[in-house]
């Protein structure tokens, strides 16, 4: 009897077995580059921007109202694929700690894990590109991967979208468009940034300007005691910026086209960042300590600029080719 009962034991084992098997979960295979790219998490306003051994990531501290930047953050990463933990060191400005995270998900648009530390879940998109626009700018959402149905901006007061993806800037700062289809989402990251807006106002009329900003503070005489001088239009409560104190747009009483423009900073921190931005980004040549130089990218004429500070007043002044053909500058 004996005999007969294990070998209908042991099927029945093996049997058991296999349907285990076959019920058992596969378990997910990861690989550290599928971590890689740039990522954004809109329930805690994180983004994060993964290479390959390496990160840095953004915490931004009001979303809906201006983007402030809450914490910067920078550090490095290692995945344990034995049972899928993403290690962070991860360095603050004044000091640093190792997190772990439980990944759940990796996939062509979406990263999910568990900070093992709050037991907190956590679901990043992809951020599918960059761009840095000026405050007038457009853009098209036309490079996302999947096909969207819906179009929104998580920052409307910096840029704003259509059904179609068509991008506005509106005022100075950074925001994130978001793509949506019935199943993802990813997200376009956008800067809106000062001073190209300005260079480019260069080469519009004083009707432009108008047109665009409302009616001026003030018009009057750019040289008080020369009447046939230019005529200059004042926006003492700036419009788009806010961090200027007062805006000058100086045109031509004639053709009514702008000539100069000064920018008056209430913030010194503010002129110092601008400073820097247009010493690293627009020009190329010192010229009479100011600074000179031709944008290709954005503008395709020749244009001066210079900047003071007195202690008591900051201010950027920008001139276009008028001017520089009256100074014999080119």
């Amino acid at each position: 009897m004996k005999n007969i009962l294990y070998p209908f034991l042991l099927i029945v084992a093996f049997a058991f077995l296999a349907c285990a098997d076959d019920n058992t979960p596969e378990q997910p295979i990861f690989q550290a580059k599928d971590f890689q790219g740039e990522w954004f998490c809109q329930e805690n306003f994180t983004f994060l921007d993964i290479s390959f051994s390496n990160f840095r990531g953004t915490r931004y501290s009001n979303l809906e109202t201006g983007l402030n930047t809450e914490m910067n953050i920078t550090g490095r990463w290692v995945y344990y694929p034995s049972n899928h933990i993403l290690r962070m060191d991860i360095h603050y400005t004044n000091s640093s700690e190792t997190r772990d995270y439980k990944i759940l998900k990796v996939d062509s648009n979406t990263l999910t894990f568990v900070d093992l530390q709050f037991n907190t879940q956590y679901v990043y998109h992809k951020v599918v590109g960059e761009c840095e626009l000026a405050i007038g700018d457009t853009f098209d959402m036309n490079n996302i991967d999947l096909i969207p149905s819906s179009f929104s901006s998580l920052n409307p007061h910096v840029v704003d979208v259509d059904n179609q993806g068509h991008v506005i800037a509106h005022n100075t700062g950074t925001a994130f468009v978001c793509a949506e289809s019935v199943s993802d989402k990813n997200y376009m990251k956008i800067d809106v940034i000062r001073i190209p807006c300005y260079l480019k106002e260069l080469w519009l009329s004083i009707d432009d300007i108008i047109a665009k900003y409302g009616t001026p503070d003030n018009i009057i005489l750019y040289d008080e005691e020369d009447p046939n001088s230019n005529m200059m239009a004042i926006y003492k409560t700036p419009l788009p910026d806010t961090g200027l104190g007062e805006i000058q747009y100086v045109y031509d009483q004639e053709t009514r086209e702008i000539t100069l423009i000064y920018t008056y900073y209430m913030y010194l921190a503010m002129y110092s960042d601008d400073v820097s931005y247009v010493k690293d980004n627009f020009y190329d040549i010192m010229l009479d300590g100011s600074l000179y130089g031709e944008y290709v990218g954005m503008i395709k004429n020749n244009y001066y600029i210079s900047h003071f500070y007195t202690g008591e007043s900051a201010a950027l002044t920008y001139y276009n080719q008028i001017y520089l053909r009256l100074h014999g500058h080119f």
